[in-house]
């Protein structure tokens, strides 16, 4: 008689599932937050009648309904729990789209949760309840009265709760139901999940980029790890002690550098972690090396303006704010095709053509600037090629004569980039560091200027190779004119007027050429094809 009138019930009330769940798709947006909350504690009061369903059914009917019941109620909590993230995170994705999809994925669980509900009770019901009913009609009586109030407080809340419970009365119209929502339910799912791979993927690929620029962005300072700054943090430990001289750069330092003597890493574009670094660790002579050389400069100037020139306005705010003495080379570039070319004077018409030779000029000024505003001891060197074999050619317009010693070692022939009558200063990087050292501890009275020009040699690219060639007579020299590159040689000073370096504070090179190659030579290893060409 009690399932009799509860299917009369239902099917009297199956009619308002449809008729709800139309309303509530075509509700306006002002009641989407509202009926979000309502279908929100309707979702917690279904799981809780669930439970008291449950618990009475567990009295009156015999152990195998009980164990049915444990297992559905099992399943309505995990479809419960399920059904909680779900509507999280739906009414999250749907935020940036609108609430009103967030309401209708929100009508759906909950009448699936229902459904999957009502299945599995009726189901229960239907098997085993007409086995123990007569002897277990007493006991029923406390569900009826459970099923009622449920009943009475769900309509009390909301219309939504009142649905589900008509739905779990009857099994024939729920399953009509729940699979007609199913569907709707599906597509919805669906909808919800497309968006949120959507979504993630957006996210995923914003990351990715700003990984990429900072990736690509990270990779092109070279300050304390560049050609020259290892070299110098090594002699200045010498003279200074290990502890003293601290070596910085935004690259990640080989094992034998980071082991060598303290390393800390640095952006020259962040100006706050440069300051906390000064101010850390009682900093008072800055050597700012970070720079983007001549050829590489002219394929990234936006880059090259930021480092070279943004980057010094950083070291030279820090180093006036702070009172320390500050050293920025300067370089050859600094010079154009109007200048003299040889010599080229210390103090003479620089209008160069490249972007790094444009920043040096700029360094070169602002640092006297500097000095004759706020009393700043700037102090600059004009460089010309610098030869080294501790590390590969940097991208440099003079790197030529660096890349001849490696591929002569390495291959017995070299591809010069320069015509062969292209003539630039030179010099060892020994006497490039010393020239460095000698000249920041150089007392300030004996400096008539800021910036010095120094110099060691001068050679082209095919006097280079005829020297080289008395050591490796095999070697095989030949030309691939680089256009860019020649040009900005061209434009450059052929030789260096230092004279004021050597009378103003006794500057004096030791390597000439055929130094230079020798050592270049022994240096990187070439003493067995040396013996063998003798």
């Amino acid at each position: 008689y009690v399932l009799s009138v509860s299917l009369c019930l239902s099917v009297s009330l199956s009619v308002s599932v449809y008729l709800s769940v139309s309303l509530s798709l075509s509700l306006s947006l002002s009641l989407c937050l509202s009926l979000s909350l309502s279908l929100s504690l309707c979702l917690s009061l279904s799981v809780s009648l669930s439970l008291s369903l449950s618990l009475s059914l567990c009295l009156s009917v015999s152990l195998c309904l009980s164990v049915s019941l444990s297992l559905s109620v099992s399943l309505c909590l995990c479809l419960s729990l399920s059904v909680c993230l779900s509507l999280c995170l739906s009414i999250s994705l749907s935020l940036s789209l609108s609430l009103s999809l967030s309401v209708c994925l929100s009508v759906c669980l909950s009448v699936c949760l229902s459904v999957c509900l009502s299945v599995c009770l009726s189901v229960c019901l239907s098997v085993c309840l007409p086995a123990c009913l007569p002897a277990c009609l007493p006991a029923c009586l406390p569900v009826c009265l459970s099923v009622c109030l449920s009943v009475c407080l769900s309509v009390c809340l909301s219309v939504s709760l009142s649905l589900c419970l008509s739905v779990c009365l009857s099994l024939s119209v729920s399953v009509s139901v729940s699979l007609s929502l199913s569907r709707s339910l599906s597509r919805s799912l669906s909808r919800s999940l497309s968006l949120s791979l959507a979504l993630s993927l957006f996210v995923s690929l914003s990351l990715s980029l700003s990984l990429c620029l900072s990736v690509s962005l990270s990779l092109s300072p070279s300050g304390g790890l560049g050609q020259l700054g290892v070299g110098l943090a090594k002699r200045l430990r010498k003279r200074f002690g290990n502890n003293n001289v601290i070596l910085s750069d935004i690259r990640k330092p080989p094992s034998h550098v980071f082991h060598s003597g303290p390393f800390i890493y640095s952006d020259i574009l962040d100006y706050k972690n440069l300051r906390e670094i000064v101010v850390n660790n009682r900093i008072t002579w800055l050597v700012h090396y970070s720079a983007l050389l001549s050829a590489v400069g002219e394929a990234n100037v936006s880059l090259a303006r930021d480092v070279n020139i943004t980057g010094l306005h950083n070291v030279l705010d820090i180093a006036a704010e702070h009172g320390l003495r500050l050293f920025v080379p300067s370089t050859i570039g600094a010079f154009g095709p109007t200048s003299p070319r040889n010599p080229t004077p210390d103090l003479c018409v620089q209008r160069p053509r490249t972007i790094y030779g444009v920043s040096k000029v700029h360094a070169e000024l602002m640092g006297e600037y500097y000095h004759h505003r706020y009393g700043l001891d700037f102090r600059c060197l004009r460089y010309p090629g610098i030869i080294s074999a501790d590390s590969q050619p940097g991208g440099g317009t003079t790197d030529y004569a660096v890349a001849i010693f490696h591929d002569a070692v390495k291959t017995g022939k070299f591809e010069c980039n320069l015509k062969p009558e292209t003539r630039l200063p030179m010099m060892y990087i020994d006497d490039c560091l010393r020239a460095t050292v000698e000249m920041m501890e150089a007392p300030a009275d004996t400096l008539s200027m800021r910036t010095y020009n120094i110099n060691a040699m001068s050679f082209s690219p095919e006097e280079l190779a005829q020297e080289v060639q008395k050591q490796l007579p095999d070697l095989e020299v030949t030309y691939d004119i680089d256009q860019v590159r020649q040009a900005i040689a061209d434009s450059w000073p052929m030789n260096f007027d230092d004279s004021n370096a050597r009378n103003d504070w006794g500057w004096k090179h030791d390597y000439d050429l055929p130094e230079l190659v020798q050592t270049m030579l022994n240096y990187i290893g070439s003493d067995s094809r040396i013996s063998q060409a003798n």
